[in-house]
């Protein structure tokens, strides 16, 4: 008899690079996490394929990419189009910032934003409501009583 261990991790790989469809990388991410934080890990990954390590990461510039989610039992969603690159901290924000380890103290950031120019969402939920305006009558005896005040 064997036991299967429940994981609560979301799965996510690259789909699209550039425009250019891939698949590569695998993040994983607790359930409270968010699909942006899918994409920090992921640009890490990207970078990697690229053969950048290190502080050559910085070179990697602006890119553009999709994930997707494969998480078994999961609508494998597609998320994105985010621009990523990295950022390295300046002095400032070295002697600002309090991190865990001391000893090893990061010396730059992944920075991952949702690429909002381009509308690239299949299913949008479009507003069927339509803004009608009701003719209402104004209401004489009110009016009345406040001209008399």
């Amino acid at each position: 008899m064997s036991s299967k261990k429940i994981e609560n991790k979301r799965h996510f790989r690259v789909i699209e690079l550039d425009g250019k469809p891939v698949s590569f990388g695998e993040g994983k991410i607790t359930n409270k996490s968010s699909p942006a934080d899918a994409a920090r890990k992921l640009l890490s990954s990207i970078a990697h394929n690229k053969g950048l390590d290190g502080m050559k990461k910085l070179n990697i510039g602006k890119i553009k990419f999709k994930i997707q989610e494969f998480t078994q039992g999961s609508k494998k969603k597609i998320y994105g189009p985010y621009v990523g690159y990295f950022h390295k901290y300046t002095a400032e924000e070295l002697k600002k910032s309090t991190f865990k380890d001391e000893k090893r103290v990061p010396k730059m950031k992944p920075i991952v934003k949702l690429n909002k120019s381009t509308n690239t969402k299949t299913n949008t939920k479009t507003n069927t409501k339509t803004n009608t305006k009701t003719n209402i009558k104004p209401n004489n005896k009110l009016n009345s009583i406040k001209n008399k005040k």
